[in-house]
């Protein structure tokens, strides 16, 4: 898509089912309402949303559960050059990401100027993996044995569990208990 000419996938209020969507090296795309599962497909180890060099897309209210693959969102950060800028990922719910008998990363982002929030995740390892710079990350939800790593965490930074927000300058990350940063401020 362009500026003056996005491009819009609509599931229509998650009623369609895919299993994977790569729109690597794309520009203002927009994946709203989808289910997007391996459920009732032949496994697959790649990510169900890949958005590595991407610019102004947004993945929005979908349903992503039931994954075969490691990481549910994906935005590779195997080369500077591959750095995705302005994404935002909102509304979605995750759950049961990974492998059968191993849980993985619901989203693991090398952005820069990325919006995360309101998305709702349980029953995965690592919840939010990102790297990049003037990413903000709020709002959300998590379930699952890993819940009270990230309310400690929460607590920790600014006593509201799940009312958070996460400037992350330079290269940070948030997943379990680890998170770390060279400049972090909190609003």
């Amino acid at each position: 898509g362009t500026i003056g000419a996005p491009i819009t996938y609509n599931g229509t209020s998650r009623t369609a089912t895919v299993r994977r969507f790569d729109i690597s090296n794309k520009e203002f795309i927009t994946i709203t309402g989808f289910i997007i599962t391996s459920s009732g497909f032949s496994a697959n180890s790649g990510s169900n949303v890949v958005v590595t060099s991407t610019e102004n897309v947004i993945i929005d209210d979908n349903y992503i559960h039931d994954t075969t693959s490691d990481i549910a969102i994906l935005s590779n950060r195997s080369s500077p050059n591959l750095k995705s800028n302005y994404l935002t990922i909102s509304g979605n719910d995750m759950e049961i990401i990974g492998p059968v008998g191993r849980t993985d990363a619901a989203i693991q982002c090398w952005c820069d100027n990325a919006l995360i929030e309101d998305n709702d995740m349980s029953q995965t390892e690592d919840f939010i993996n990102i790297w990049g710079s003037f990413n903000v990350i709020r709002n959300f939800q998590q379930h699952g044995p890993q819940v009270s790593h990230l309310e400690q965490l929460g607590k920790f930074v600014d006593h509201r569990p799940y009312q958070r927000v996460y400037h992350l300058n330079l290269l940070g990350r948030l997943s379990r208990s680890r998170f770390s940063s060279s400049s972090i401020s909190i609003a």
